[in-house]
């Protein structure tokens, strides 16, 4: 019987993880209120720290590895989207306060 080779999709983990904690950061703040957009904005390094530790732990199995483009791809398409999203939200409470004030 051959041994079959686990392929490791490096990314795919890191992509799942971080769209998990910024929806939830994301949903905190709208809900709570509490939580600022600058911390938010300030997290964002996290994700490149998640993906070079599966990088690293990945390279020390035997098993085979893969890049998973399109998780790491749509990781930084999500990150874009959301810190624009954020960013005009933002845009949108000062001209609020500015009108008002």
């Amino acid at each position: 019987m051959e041994k079959q080779v686990r392929t490791h999709r490096v990314g795919a983990i890191t992509a799942g993880l971080s769209m998990v904690v910024f929806g939830v950061l994301f949903i905190l703040h709208l809900f709570i209120g509490s939580l600022d957009y600058a911390l938010i904005f300030r997290l964002w390094p996290i994700m490149l720290i998640g993906l070079g530790v599966e990088l690293l732990i990945s390279n020390y199995r035997s098993d085979q590895i893969i890049y998973d483009k399109p998780a790491v791809t749509l990781l930084f398409i999500t990150t874009l989207f959301a810190m624009s999203m954020a960013g005009a939200d933002m845009l949108l409470q000062i001209a609020k306060e500015g009108l008002f004030n």
